[in-house]
């Protein structure tokens, strides 16, 4: 079997989860928000596995094959995330997080108190004000996240200068969807491990993007920095 599927029980929420296993390092897949679930990432996860990278996949709840009990937010996911983490890397002293868009934060959430974690590799990655990232999803998140300049608040100006590890920044060059300041702030605060790779032509959807041809993942993979 490719990969082994289970089910996390979190709170009131069954999460769906799968592993590719493999005897390197361990990396993480968090996808995005919106129709964005775990099987749009089905190429990226076969192929970090065929380079011996041990991947896990989730959906968080309201996503893919997870269920959807309660209203989440920023906060919830990342506890979901969190409960992964530590479910998959208990023999795992290296982790790398691979996050799209909205798990973008997320994953910046994930660094407090976690020295397992060596590298963000962050796809149009996202930022929210922490006042926003308790906001349930739905209208009143909508209306918060359209305050122009909330990701100023972002707890990534705080946590990102603490981190020692490797940082890459993968963004299209003209995203839709994301402020180009949100990605200044990335650079700004970054760590001294840092670089960004800029996609001519991409849209802000890039697991998508890369699940329509993998070559463009593997273009990327080959510049992504994993140590220092």
């Amino acid at each position: 079997m490719i990969f082994q599927t289970h089910t996390l029980v979190f709170a009131t929420e069954k999460i769906a989860t799968r592993h590719y296993p493999a005897q390197g390092n361990t990396v993480f897949l968090l996808h995005g928000a919106g129709n964005a679930n775990q099987a749009t990432l089905y190429k990226i996860a076969l192929f970090l596995q065929q380079k011996q990278f041990n991947t896990i996949s989730f959906d968080y709840s309201g996503h893919g094959e997870s269920s959807n009990e309660k209203p989440s937010s920023i906060l919830t996911k990342t506890e979901q995330a969190r409960a992964v983490m530590q479910y998959y890397s208990q023999n795992h002293h290296k982790i790398h997080l691979f996050a799209w868009s909205m798990s973008g934060q997320i994953a910046v959430n994930l660094l407090e108190n976690n020295p397992q974690i060596v590298s963000l590799t962050l796809f149009a990655p996202a930022l929210y004000a922490e006042d926003v990232m308790k906001v349930e999803f739905g209208a009143a998140f909508t209306q918060a996240i359209r305050e122009y300049g909330n990701w100023q608040r972002s707890n990534a100006t705080r946590i990102l200068p603490h981190f020692s590890g490797c940082l890459n920044l993968v963004r299209p060059e003209n995203d839709a969807i994301i402020p180009p300041e949100v990605s200044q702030i990335y650079r700004e605060y970054a760590p001294p491990h840092f670089q960004e790779i800029i996609l001519p032509h991409a849209p802000h959807t890039l697991g998508a993007w890369f699940d329509e041809d993998v070559r463009r993942f593997e273009n990327v993979f080959r510049q992504i920095r994993f140590f220092q």
